[in-house]
């Protein structure tokens, strides 16, 4: 693009072409400075010095000064610049750069992790949500209700009912004074068992001239229906097999 100044004689107000932007008088003849812009596509228009310039086609400018009014219209790509550009105030840009501010006090701009479904914040505690309980008796904190003791066994299996409901046993303390082996056998039953016709849930061998501790912690051993107990010779769920008097000492089945 060309901005050119012509100097045409004649009455100043009325120039033959362009728009008169200055008189002058060189050598005592009058001269109209003349402004006359030429498109890139080759065509002169005449403008005042503050028409805005007509371009189509690709416009290339060079280094100069000063302000070209410009109107836009279209698409416009703007490639290759150099040095600072200013945006107007106000203009969206490609990115938004949150403002997190400083540790301890809060951000400008509000920032949150939010999960894959349907946007879903993420739960980083147990505040929102329930959590889980223990039904387990904590028989160290909450004492021992109740204890079934057998202080010297009889002359028989010592068919014994402790509990006739639901309960855990925690521990057992007991001595075999026999120079044999001896069985203690625990049942899941509400009442005294019936030795050799009910199936033991447990069946535990007891040393000869020996003293035991069985403890089952806080968890305990549980029992749905009731806590029973029965003491014979032989290991087999179908033995009958009584004890001699005095076989087992101090038997003691603690238990809720």
């Amino acid at each position: 693009m060309t901005d050119n100044v012509s100097l045409v004689t004649g009455d100043p107000a009325t120039p033959p072409s362009g728009t008169a932007i200055a008189t002058d008088n060189i050598g005592g003849v009058n001269y109209q400075r003349v402004k006359v812009v030429w498109g890139v596509d080759g065509t002169a228009t005449d403008a005042s010095a503050t028409d805005p310039l007509p371009v189509t086609g690709t416009l290339t400018v060079n280094a100069g000064t000063g302000t070209w009014p410009v109107s836009q219209s279209g698409t416009w790509n703007v490639t290759n610049i150099s040095g600072t550009v200013s945006l107007p105030t106000g203009a969206a840009t490609a990115a938004k750069q949150p403002a997190l501010g400083t540790a301890g006090t809060a951000s400008t701009d509000v920032i949150s992790v939010q999960g894959i479904a349907s946007m879903t914040a993420l739960k980083v505690d147990g505040s929102a949500v329930t959590q889980p309980t223990s039904s387990i008796t904590n028989a160290a904190s909450g004492g021992i209700a109740s204890t079934s003791r057998i202080v010297s066994a009889a002359a028989s299996t010592n068919a014994t009912n402790a509990k006739a409901s639901a309960g855990r046993i925690y521990s057992i303390q007991l001595y075999n004074a026999a120079t044999t082996i001896r069985y203690l056998k625990l049942y899941n039953k509400a009442s005294a068992p019936t030795v050799g016709s009910d199936a033991p849930v447990k069946t535990i061998p007891l040393p000869p001239s020996t003293g035991m501790i069985l403890d089952w912690g806080n968890i305990g051993y549980s029992f749905s229906t009731g806590i029973s107990y029965a003491l014979t010779t032989g290991s087999a769920d179908a033995d009958t097999g009584a004890l001699t008097s005095g076989d087992v000492l101090g038997l003691g089945i603690d238990y809720v």
